[in-house]
């Protein structure tokens, strides 16, 4: 029998704030940087966290006419966390501050992080504090969020968020692809299929003889003829 991972109670890690009093560094030091640590990753593992300051995002810049070398200015963007699970699936957290709602602006903002070349994340989220909002990527930054969760339903729903972007949920939902080398088993199969009900009966032995020496034939015929019909 598996034991089923436990996860850490809400209030160890989302304790009763008094938003009034927190700035937007302590949203992300007090509220974001536990949640993710709760959520499975921590800096220097496969699950890594990557905090504002060691990333920086290039934007290739548009113009109209003729460009100055040196004179145009570079584009550059730093999410406040990047998420890695398995040193491959990444996404990305912008924090906000909790005396203002987020607004259209900012998830154009996280959108853009989420989207660049650099980080191509399935997810972005945006937090206040008081709110956190989760995106998906691909639908563009005019989509509604996928969940939304206040702070106190955050503190009593933690699993959602843990289903969602925890590095075990990314790993089921985003899989390391590998090339299937083998034989398909039948059209529209891999070489593999994960039998998941049914049965298995027994009705003949031919497979199990074939291709064995004859010193070897005679017992295994034996041996085999136990399975017909079970």
């Amino acid at each position: 029998m598996t034991q089923a991972r436990t996860i850490i109670a809400p209030d160890e890690i989302l304790p009763e704030f008094d938003f009034s009093a927190l700035s937007e560094a302590d949203i992300r030091e007090e509220i974001i940087a536990p949640v993710l640590r709760a959520l499975g990753y921590r800096s220097g593992t496969v699950n890594t966290v990557i905090r504002e300051k060691a990333i920086e995002l290039r934007y290739p810049h548009l113009s109209l006419g003729r460009t100055k070398a040196g004179k145009d200015p570079v584009l550059r963007g730093r999410p406040d966390y990047i998420c890695e699970a398995r040193n491959v699936t990444r996404w990305c957290v912008e924090a906000k501050s909790p005396d203002e709602d987020i607004q259209r602006r900012d998830i154009e903002q996280g959108h853009s992080y989420a989207f660049h070349a650099e980080l191509r994340a399935p997810f972005f989220v945006l937090c206040n504090g008081r709110q956190w909002q989760i995106f998906e990527s691909y639908r563009g930054p005019a989509a509604e969020p996928i969940l939304v969760l206040s702070h106190d339903e955050l503190r009593t729903q933690f699993h959602l968020l843990y289903n969602l972007l925890s590095p075990a949920a990314l790993d089921r939902r985003f899989p390391v692809q590998t090339i299937d080398r083998g034989r398909p088993l039948a059209s529209r199969f891999g070489s593999r299929a994960a039998i998941v009900g049914g049965f298995t009966r027994y009705d003949s032995i031919d497979s199990v003889i074939e291709g064995l020496p004859e010193a070897m034939a005679i017992p295994a015929v034996q041996q085999a003829q136990k399975l017909v019909g079970y």
